[in-house]
């Protein structure tokens, strides 16, 4: 009824710390029930910090971005076939 199969649907009652999430959305959608998510309160954030570097979750930087002086001009560029061997 909501396509996962029945493996996926014991996973979820035997609490598997790892599921996806698209499949679970689908199965709780089925089951009328929604997801919702929320801030960690001020104790949960403490414990979070007492714990060692290894158990949090790697933060990744995004890209710099590119100054507009970089990226090129609508149209200044060669157009299809130009430079081209």
């Amino acid at each position: 009824m909501a396509g996962v199969s029945e493996r996926f649907v014991r996973f979820v009652e035997q609490g598997k710390p790892s599921l996806r999430l698209d499949t679970l959305l689908a199965l709780l959608d089925t089951l009328g029930v929604e997801l919702q998510l929320a801030t960690r309160t001020s104790a949960a954030a403490r414990a979070l910090a007492a714990q060692p570097l290894a158990a949090q979750p790697l933060v990744t930087q995004p890209p710099p971005a590119v100054p507009p002086s970089a990226a090129p001009l609508e149209g200044n560029g060669p157009s299809a076939g130009e430079g081209q061997p």
